[in-house]
């Protein structure tokens, strides 16, 4: 995982080469959410360090249930959500 899972909350860090232009926003791999959820993660904080730095969050369901996908390499499916669609903090 590029991130920490602190309890209930999981916090990663991301660099403008990570934002995703088509979405919006960011993406984290499916396999990824899986532990996540399985191991009773809530939230996701985002840190996104662009021209300012940004702290986003949202409920890990909203990138569960996002039908915005790109497979990475031919086997890294990864969901995408809008930073629109986010808490700014």
């Amino acid at each position: 995982m590029v991130g920490r899972l602190d309890g209930t909350i999981y916090s990663t860090e991301r660099k403008p080469e990570h934002f995703m232009r088509i979405f919006g926003g960011f993406g984290i791999s499916q396999n990824v959410l899986d532990k996540l959820k399985e191991n009773g993660c809530e939230i996701i904080r985002l840190k996104y360090y662009g021209a300012k730095i940004y702290n986003y969050s949202c409920p890990l369901d909203l990138f569960i249930y996002s039908n915005k996908t790109f497979t990475f390499e031919g086997n890294d499916l990864q969901r995408f959500v809008s930073v629109n669609d986010m808490e700014e903090r």
